[in-house]
């Protein structure tokens, strides 16, 4: 696992790490000097929607990005005859970033759709304390080495939680295609509205309001996980969301949304 993010935007504002397209277009027959091209691999397969893999380098960002091509099932018409994945690594994505390498690939009159993309939040918040007060309504699906999942790799979104480096705790939200068409994020041009988007309605951090009221020991609640004590109130018929309250660091990570780079 690489261990680089972006120091300005630690804690700041929150920014898109990996973008996929949908590409309908024609190639170019010479790639302009903007791009540094890479190796073109074989990738087909019977699990491979695609024949071909082209890796290259934007000279202007110097962020990788990876063109799939050539449909290895021409059966299957719903497969896009193009994938671009894009990601940041020495800087966010932008959206004149990624018009850049569409417009270096392909020639004029390609047609662009949003997959999936990773909206991600860099905070020095713990990932054990992430863990300790996420509430997710999604079951949990597992918890591979020190990265934590929240939701299924094949629902419309995932929350994947993990130590980007000392002391950098990176909070990634996987937006696919059928949650992204909800939204009306389709185009690189829509990609802004998630600064205005609620995207913490299944993935919230909360905690105990100061209640000596509760009819339960304190101490035992204040110990167990928030998704333990949502079963908890579920369980005794309590109200869960006047128990609780939204923690501070999901205020932070609200004001991070709101600076979204773009």
């Amino acid at each position: 696992m690489k261990t680089n993010f972006f120091p300005l935007l630690l804690g700041y504002a929150a920014f898109v790490d990996t973008l996929a397209l949908s590409v309908q277009g024609v190639h170019r027959k010479r790639v302009p000097h903007t791009l540094r091209m890479g190796r073109n691999v074989a990738i087909g397969s019977g699990k491979s929607n695609y024949a071909r893999s082209q890796s290259g380098m934007c000279c202007r960002t110097g962020n990788p990005f990876e063109l799939r091509y050539g449909r290895f099932q021409p059966q299957r018409r719903a497969v896009p005859k193009n994938r671009l994945i894009l990601r940041s690594e020495t800087t966010p994505l932008t959206r004149w970033s990624a018009s850049a390498v569409l417009e270096a690939l392909f020639c004029r009159g390609y047609n662009v759709r949003i997959s999936q993309l990773e909206l991600t939040f860099d905070t020095q918040t713990p990932v054990k304390f992430v863990e300790q007060h996420a509430l997710s309504l999604r079951r949990r699906r597992w918890k591979w080495e020190k990265t934590i999942y929240f939701g299924s790799p094949r629902s419309e979104s995932q929350v994947r939680v993990y130590q980007k480096a000392p002391g950098v705790t990176r909070i990634e939200f996987i937006l696919r295609r059928t949650l992204l068409r909800a939204l009306g994020i389709e185009s690189l041009e829509s990609i802004g509205k998630l600064a205005k988007i609620d995207v913490f309605t299944n993935f919230a951090l909360r905690e105990l309001r100061d209640r000596p009221e509760f009819p339960a020991p304190r101490d035992f609640l204040a110990r167990r996980s928030i998704r333990y004590l949502y079963k908890f109130c579920a369980r005794k018929g309590l109200p869960f969301f006047w128990w609780t309250k939204r923690c501070p660091e999901e205020c932070g990570l609200r004001h991070m949304l709101g600076r979204l780079i773009w």
